[in-house]
């Protein structure tokens, strides 16, 4: 899996990033069930026909660092037609 990181100058402007990095979607994550409409990076979620993942970075790090209970994002329509899937499993829960 390719390292993602995300560029300082992507937060210049309002973003996802700098709405995601609020105290106010960090507390409780463990607890907590995300409804974002943007789809994850380099998943099932976010492939076009071209093969090419267009979600979003920002998403799929968030996820990552927060380890949400349950994050339920959307998709591009395609990508089931693209992936087979229309969910993608990022960790077991305990």
């Amino acid at each position: 899996m390719k390292k993602i990181s995300f560029q300082p100058e992507m937060e210049k402007e309002d973003s996802i990033q700098k709405d995601l990095d609020s105290s106010l979607y960090t507390v409780n994550a463990s607890k907590t069930v995300y409804v974002i409409h943007a789809p994850p990076n380099n998943t099932n979620l976010d492939r076009l026909y071209s093969g090419q993942n267009v979600g979003s970075i920002a998403v799929k790090l968030f996820v990552q660092k927060i380890q949400p209970y349950i994050t339920l994002p959307g998709h591009i329509h395609e990508t089931v037609d693209v992936s087979g899937s229309f969910k993608h499993v990022t960790r077991k829960l305990p």
